[in-house]
């Protein structure tokens, strides 16, 4: 992802606008970029926040227990696991919920159902809605990258 010289822009949740320019925070979750091997979910998903002093932990716990309970996924075993333990779906939640504690106004997911099944597609469909009702202003952008065969 380009990076221009007045805004940021960061794959898979770690965003900040610069000081003073006012731009729109963008995120992106893709399959280039994903969970670093050796940190384990919660490590992952809290990172930045920990990095950046925000959202506060607590902040990050909250939302992570409350996104990964929507989506079926009982939260304490999931943060102990690492990348590698976890399966394609669980992969992308892990990523999504970073994107969400980063709180872009325009989030862009890059090839949502790669690697899933059709009971998997269900699940990740409610994306768009949590994204929706955590950032009702912000801008929700769905990018598939595949080549279809002829």
């Amino acid at each position: 992802m380009a990076r221009s010289s007045s805004c940021s822009a960061n794959r898979c949740g770690a965003s900040s606008p610069l000081p003073g320019t006012g731009c729109a925070r963008a995120s992106a979750c893709c399959r280039l970029i994903g969970l670093i091997t050796s940190l384990n979910a919660w490590e992952n998903i809290s990172l930045a926040a920990a990095y950046h002093g925000k959202p506060p932990v607590a902040e990050v716990a909250r939302i992570t227990h409350e996104v990964l309970s929507t989506f079926g996924t009982e939260p304490r075993s999931f943060l102990n696991r690492l990348p590698d333990e976890l399966g394609m779906l669980e992969r992308k939640i892990a990523a999504f919920v970073r994107l969400l504690i980063a709180a872009p106004e325009l989030a862009i997911i890059d090839a949502l159902d790669e690697g899933l099944s059709r009971e998997e597609c269900a699940r990740v469909a409610g994306f768009e809605k949590e994204y929706r009702g955590r950032h009702p202003s912000g801008t929700l952008l769905f990018v598939d990258t595949r080549e279809e065969d002829p």
